[in-house]
């Protein structure tokens, strides 16, 4: 993992604040202390990577879904062996470390939390691009629709102006050569009117 990932630790009652700060040193991780009163304050001038926090907090539940909301940070809870997780980690907690904590997992443990909220991220702007084009794509299909529905309309009725002419001159009985051209421009122009109304008949079925 790269070098200058933000940490924010969270101090409470007998949370084991030293034993964080003591896994912590020595490491690229730029660690800052805060406390709950402080902590939205806090995380809105620092944008931290991760933040560690202690599942004793009062209305912890209610805090991590407001981290949550505040952007992709990764949450990892420290928790006592007898305090339950899972109301917790449903909120929207990432992962959590029962106390006391040990250096090596709390490094795993931070560097997997960090790199699923990055995916998760990633994943995210992806998918609202693909959103996003996907509305573009069927703006242009409804224009591209509506452009062929008046287009077909424009030459539905050249065609049928086409059609009566050919055969208003086949009455005054013309030539041979006249009438066979003729009629070939009658069926050329049904040919073509069939198929603009197949046409149509399939954009209309479409969703």
């Amino acid at each position: 993992m790269s070098a200058m990932i933000r940490i924010v630790s969270v101090e409470h009652g007998l949370s084991p604040a030293c034993e964080i700060q003591k896994a912590l040193a020595h490491t690229d991780y730029q660690v800052a202390t805060t406390s709950a009163e402080n902590l939205f304050t806090d995380i809105a001038g620092t944008h931290p990577d991760a933040i560690l926090l202690p599942l004793s907090l009062p209305d912890c539940i209610a805090v991590i879904g407001r981290l949550r909301s505040l952007g992709p940070h990764a949450i990892i809870l420290i928790a006592q062996h007898d305090e339950p997780l899972a109301q917790a980690l449903a909120a929207g907690a990432d992962d959590y470390l029962l106390a006391p904590v040990s250096a090596p997992l709390l490094h795993h443990r931070i560097h997997h939390a960090i790199t699923y909220q990055r995916h998760a991220t990633t994943i995210h702007e992806l998918k609202s691009q693909l959103d996003a084009a996907e509305a573009a794509r069927v703006r242009a299909e409804s224009a591209s629709q509506d452009f062929c529905r008046d287009l077909s309309h424009d030459l539905n009725n050249t065609l049928t102006g086409m059609i009566m002419t050919a055969e208003m001159l086949l009455m005054e009985k013309p030539s041979e050569r006249t009438t066979r051209v003729l009629q070939e421009m009658i069926e050329l122009a049904d040919e073509i009117d069939s198929s603009i109304k197949t046409r149509r008949a399939a954009m209309s079925n479409q969703p």
